[in-house]
């Protein structure tokens, strides 16, 4: 199919193989997209909009573009995420006087105007029922509300990107944190977990090519050193974290199996 995904624990190098992949696609005369531009212009192309809309919509197509990597870099603040508690935290790094800008132009609430129109302009809450059990169970989260909106964020994101490739089967995309990533990261942070499964699992459907990446937890854990470095992505607090992952992440296997086909990658 058109849509691939990969699933693993944070560090195991899900974004190194996504990169391999979408490099493979297009050796192939494959068309390949990020999944933003997809939904920006496929909302352009069934939109009407005036001229303000139409000029944040291509800013935001330029700015999400991989031409536009090195200003995106700039003008993004870095960001550290964090599990203490079994609950996950933003750090952001210090604004400064060039990240106001990306602000006041409303980029992001741009793309997510975008996302809410399509949200109704596909009735995704009434074709998926995967996505309507999705909201039910993150709002029962005892989570920080940034963290719950991003998440139903990323979902509406991820269901509308794969209603969009049904219809376009000319078009690739390659999605290193899917559905399945997404789930099992809520999975992680669920107290009743196999009954979130098992409440999942009967409307979850196979969408495409699906890979869980695996790698060696030593790998991971210098990986996760050399992002605490950097500030910038999903930080583990310790090894003993690694493992836990890890445990859990077998447990999700074995309860979705059955379910959901998947190739492995080692790494």
């Amino acid at each position: 199919m058109n849509y691939i995904e990969l699933f693993g624990i944070s560090a195991s190098g899900k974004t190194y193989f996504k990169k391999r992949m979408i490099s493979s696609l297009k050796s192939r005369r494959k068309k390949v997209f990020d999944q933003k531009k997809i939904i920006i212009q496929f909302y352009l192309r069934n939109f009407d909009n005036n001229f303000l809309n139409y000029f944040r919509s291509y800013l935001a197509l330029f700015f999400y573009s991989k031409s536009a990597s090195t200003v995106k870099s700039f003008f993004q603040r870095k960001r550290e995420v964090k599990k203490k508690n079994n609950k996950i935290y933003f750090n952001s790094s210090k604004k400064k006087w060039h990240h106001e800008i990306v602000d006041y132009v409303g980029i992001d609430n741009m793309y997510s105007e975008i996302l809410n129109l399509l949200e109704k302009k596909l009735n995704i809450k009434k074709n998926y029922d995967l996505y309507k059990i999705i909201l039910q169970e993150i709002y029962n989260m005892k989570q920080d509300n940034i963290f719950k909106s991003r998440l139903k964020k990323w979902f509406l994101e991820n269901i509308i990107l794969i209603d969009i490739l049904k219809k376009n089967q000319n078009i690739n995309c390659v999605i290193d944190e899917g559905i399945v990533h997404k789930i099992f990261i809520m999975f992680n942070l669920k107290k009743n977990n196999r009954q979130f499964i098992k409440k999942i699992i009967k409307h979850l459907d196979n969408y495409g090519d699906l890979y869980l990446i695996k790698t060696n937890l030593k790998n991971i854990q210098i990986r996760s050193l050399k992002r605490k470095k950097n500030f910038d992505g999903f930080i583990y607090e310790n090894y003993e974290q690694i493992v836990k992952e890890y445990k859990n992440l077998v447990i999700f296997k074995k309860l979705i199996k059955n379910k959901i086909n998947y190739k492995k990658i080692l790494n």
